[in-house]
């Protein structure tokens, strides 16, 4: 009898550890290109293209190119730049699971490249009520980093047309 409760409790020993981290291992996340992790240890994700020779960023054009997405359920002004908000499905034994996604999106530009920075990620699954959480990475990274390059690829191919 000591010995079953003695595997039982390491067996639960070693599976609390499992879930008490909070991050994936990092080569894991890091290996999706662009995403990164500040100094407070939050992850985000980059997306960058080049930029062709023009005109420089037009917060009007950008203006114009935020209310066309079609990528993000919403996307609006926000002090640090804009706030939003897409979803995606993942398939969990056999049903369809949404997820929502929150995020705030900077848009910048340097002389050759125009850059995209997702911060302040949270995700939840739509039919969840509870509060968002920011540990992202541990469920689903791909799917999320997916959504964002649909938004910045959406965002890109309209800045990129002549007005």
């Amino acid at each position: 009898m000591n010995k079953k409760a003695g595997l039982v409790l390491l067996v639960g020993v070693l599976l609390s550890g499992c879930s008490m981290s909070d991050h994936p291992e990092s080569a894991a996340v890091t290996a999706i290109k662009g995403v990164y992790t500040d100094n407070s240890n939050q992850y985000g994700y980059i997306k960058s293209f080049p930029l062709s020779a023009g005109s420089p960023l037009s917060t009007e054009k950008l203006r114009q190119c935020v209310l066309a997405t079609h990528a993000a359920q919403s996307l609006v002004p926000a002090a640090d730049g804009y706030s939003g908000q897409t979803t995606y499905t993942v398939n969990r034994m056999g049903s369809p699971v949404p997820f929502v996604v929150n995020f705030t999106l900077q848009v910048s530009e340097t002389a050759s490249q125009r850059h995209y920075v997702f911060s302040r990620i949270t995700q939840t699954p739509e039919d969840d009520k509870s509060a968002t959480s920011g540990a992202w990475v541990t469920a689903n990274p791909a799917q999320v980093v997916g959504t964002f390059n649909n938004v910045s690829v959406d965002l890109n191919r309209c800045l990129s047309n002549p007005e």
